[in-house]
This record gives structure tokens, C-alpha cells and sequence, in this order.
């Protein structure tokens, strides 16, 4: 429904929190900066509040949390407020949760991000930065069952900071640029993300991540692209003994 200034939604939708200028490539949107398939969730479904007038913007939403992780015992609230200008835009985000999942697999879920982006006609410089509360309520090892915890993490997120109802902190930032052309796409962007040390080799390795992606339109229906992501060496866990992480993929599309 929209009414003036104000545009309220309800169901699924892309997250108000921050802005992304790239599109995604896989529908597991993995090909992205790593506080975009860490730490921010890519859709959420509640309901959404947009207002927007002038150069200012602001979106406050109630959600009901993400897809394979809650059992509809909690909700979230996002609030974002924006600048826009024809040559540059800025957001301040914040997400809030009691936490994802429940009993003794619930994991923190809160999330304050800043995002900016520079607009010089198909040019775009942009990128986002994040602070995340992340990682067990409870010691999940010696309460909980093994077999039934659903989502792994590949960066060891799920983890017991020790204490009770204390979470672990990580901080994290990616910039990058962009040319969006009539046939072209060309994208790359780099960031940094440095979780908090609890003495887990494979958990407290800083995580820096590059994704390169091209594009090209043989039709206005038809295009074929390729994508390139890769991360540096970190400790091997255990399970996944290659450490070397990176991706490359290439496809086609049709779109009507």
C-alpha cells in the first residue's frame, strides 16, 4: 500500500538494512562481500515501513527472521535512515534480534551497519561497513544435540563465547566499484572481515574476501556472465581440510 510518502509492505522482501549495488549470480547469493552472506540477510518477511521525501529516506520494519534458521519464536526489528542526492547517497542501518533459532541452538543476531555509494552515470563507487554481535546463547557442545543443529557455519560463527547470554563481536567493511552499461557489467569489490579471538584457530583467522564479476547482454533478454571470488588461506578446521578458498563460475540467463 502506498499513501503520499509512505510505502508499507508485507511478506517477503530484500532487507532494508544497508544497500547493495550489485546484482548476485547464484540463487545461494554467495557471490558477494562477506558481511553480505555472513552477517546481513539478504531477504527477511514482516512488515515494512518506507517513507521517503526530499533527500531523506527511512525504513523501520518488523520481521519475523530469516529462512531455515527460526522457529517463529522471535522477531527482529530493522531500522534504517538515508541521504539522497543525485551524485552520492548514505544510510545508517541497525538490525535487532534476541537472537536466531531458539532453546540451545539460539545464536545473537544484532547488526549495526553504515553504507555509502558515489553516482556518476553508470559508474557507481559504493560499500558498506558493519559492526555484528554474533555466536551461542548457551554452550550449545554441552547442551545441546549435535545432529539437530541445522546450518553450519563455514567461518565457525556458531561458537560458545564462554559465558551465558555473552556474544561475540566482529567487525567488518568492503568497498567497491562498479560500471552498469546498456550491454556491460563489470563489478569488483574487496573486504575485510576481523571476528573476535576465542582461541579457535579456524574461527579467529581474519577473513579477506574478492569477488570480480562481468557480465554481458547479447539480447535485452539474453545474457551470459562470469564470476570470481577468493579468500585467503586460513587454519584448517578439521572437516574441511582444503583451506584455500575460491569460486569460479560462469552462465547464462534469460530474462523476460
Amino acid at each position: 500500500m502506498q499513501y503520499e510518502d509512505f510505502i508499507l509492505r508485507l511478506g517477503k522482501t530484500r532487507t532494508p538494512f544497508g544497500s547493495y549495488y550489485s546484482p548476485s549470480f547464484t540463487n545461494t547469493l554467495a557471490d558477494a562481500p562477506f558481511i553480505r552472506t555472513e552477517v546481513i540477510a539478504w531477504t527477511e518477511t514482516g512488515l515494512f515501513l518506507h517513507y521517503e521525501h526530499g533527500i531523506f529516506c527511512g525504513d523501520l520494519a518488523l520481521v519475523n527472521g530469516e529462512p531455515n534458521l527460526d522457529t517463529n519464536s522471535s522477531k527482529g526489528v530493522i531500522a534504517r535512515v538515508g541521504v539522497i542526492q543525485p551524485f552520492w547517497t548514505a544510510g545508517a542501518s541497525v538490525k535487532w534480534q534476541d537472537g536466531i533459532s531458539s532453546e540451545q541452538q539460539k545464536r545473537f543476531n544484532n547488526v549495526v551497519g553504515l553504507d555509502w555509494a558515489l553516482h556518476s552515470g553508470r559508474f557507481v563507487v559504493y560499500g558498506e561497513a558493519t559492526y555484528d554481535q554474533y555466536g551461542f546463547w548457551r554452550n550449545f557442545d554441552l547442551l545441546g544435540n549435535p545432529l539437530n543443529l541445522g546450518i553450519r557455519s563455514l567461518y565457525h560463527r556458531d561458537v560458545f563465547s564462554g559465558h551465558e547470554r555473552t556474544p561475540l563481536n566482529g567487525v567488518g567493511y568492503y568497498v567497491a566499484a562498479g560500471y552498469h552499461g546498456e550491454r556491460w557489467l563489470f563489478d569488483l569489490s574487496f573486504g575485510s572481515y576481523f571476528p573476535q579471538a576465542v582461541g579457535i584457530p579456524a574461527q579467529d583467522a581474519t577473513i579477506h574476501r574478492g569477488v570480480a564479476k562481468v557480465a554481458f547482454a547479447v539480447t535485452p533478454n539474453y545474457q551470459i556472465f562470469a564470476v570470481g571470488l577468493a579468500e585467503n588461506d586460513r587454519p584448517p578446521d578439521g572437516v574441511l581440510l582444503n583451506n584455500r578458498q575460491f569460486m569460479i563460475l560462469g552462465g547464462m540467463q534469460l530474462a523476460f
